[in-house]
């Protein structure tokens, strides 16, 4: 059986689960866990836990009304890319998705391809900038 802690770490609370006696949590398995939330134990019941890193994301024109806010601070596993971010991004604001297919990345006030998953580094600063017209 897992015991359930809460431990501070940088300022955020994350839910630790022990090992017991050699049991599992629910159906033989570890909780799952996600780019966002990284596994707390490897497969072989090894404690892992990962360095997290704050991320500003920016969110312009569509994409600011699809997320409903102009700016958010996610909190990611050290090593995670724009592709990470995106899919976060996608999961908790599921209309953005569409913005997403078409707009530009940026990463510290320089364009990304899309296609590519660039790196981030603790403090990044992500831009959506979905396209433009005018006149």
């Amino acid at each position: 059986v897992y015991k359930r802690q809460v431990s501070f770490v940088c300022g955020a609370v994350f839910l630790c689960f022990e090992r017991r006696s050699g049991a599992l949590l629910g159906a033989g398995s570890p909780p799952q866990a996600s780019a966002v939330h990284p596994p707390l134990y490897t497969a072989n019941g090894s404690d892992r836990r990962r360095a997290m890193m704050r991320v500003k994301v920016l969110f312009f024109a569509i994409a600011r009304q699809a997320a409903g806010t102009a700016e958010e601070t996610m909190e990611l596993s050290e090593g995670s890319n724009t592709a990470d971010v995106t899919a976060a991004l996608v999961q908790r604001y599921p209309d953005l998705g569409p913005v997403l297919q078409s707009a530009m990345l940026a990463v510290n006030e320089e364009y990304v391809p899309r296609e590519a998953s660039v790196v981030l580094r603790d403090r990044d600063e992500v831009a959506i900038i979905p396209p433009v017209s005018g006149g």
